[in-house]
């Protein structure tokens, strides 16, 4: 009894000391806030550079979203990470999101942009707020900065997507699972 009593202490001061090692501080939490509110504005003033109509494409929305994606595809299988800050216009509320991508089809890469989504569609944007999953079909070629893409979003009238590409090279054609969840250490 006295040797499960002592396991059992010892096991719950380790998961108490676990937890305590996961929590985000302050510091961290306000540094990582800021670094994608960086991130976001800085892609907004390129993107907004290149294309001048984009300004208005903003001022006609209810909300946009900035996502700095790494994305890795080997022969079959791809995977992504990326995180990233929601925008709504209205209110000015930043909610700051983590999101996963999981790629099956044909191709082969290495590399890292972001995406500026806007959003025309208030239910669609209440939705991506909450988080939500994304099932599409894409190909893409890209090369350092420059890429040419197309995918079953594109078709889409409730939103719009635009890209900016940090560097790195891919050919693919595939399906993909995208989910998106609220930054439960950062919100």
């Amino acid at each position: 009894m006295k040797n499960r009593f002592f396991m059992f202490f010892g096991i719950l001061l380790n998961i108490i000391l676990i937890q305590g090692c996961a929590q985000v501080t302050v510091a961290e939490k306000t540094a990582s806030k800021l670094e994608l509110n960086s991130m976001a504005e800085q892609t907004l003033a390129k993107l907004i550079k290149d294309n001048k109509s984009l300004e208005q494409e903003l001022a006609n929305s209810v909300g946009y979203m900035v996502i700095n994606w790494k994305v890795t595809k080997v022969p079959i299988v791809g995977v992504g990470g990326a995180t990233g800050v929601v925008i709504d216009l209205e209110t000015k509320k930043h909610i700051y999101v983590i999101v996963k991508r999981l790629d099956l089809g044909m191709g082969w890469g290495v590399r890292s942009f972001k995406n500026l989504t806007i959003f025309k569609d208030k239910k669609l944007f209440e939705k991506v707020k909450q988080g939500t999953w994304k099932f599409e079909s894409g190909a893409e070629v890209a090369a350092g900065i420059v890429a040419v893409s197309g995918d079953s979003s594109d078709l889409s009238s409730k939103y719009k997507t635009y890209m900016l590409l940090d560097g790195g090279g891919s050919a693919t054609a595939t399906l993909r699972a995208i989910k998106l969840s609220p930054n439960k250490n950062l919100n």
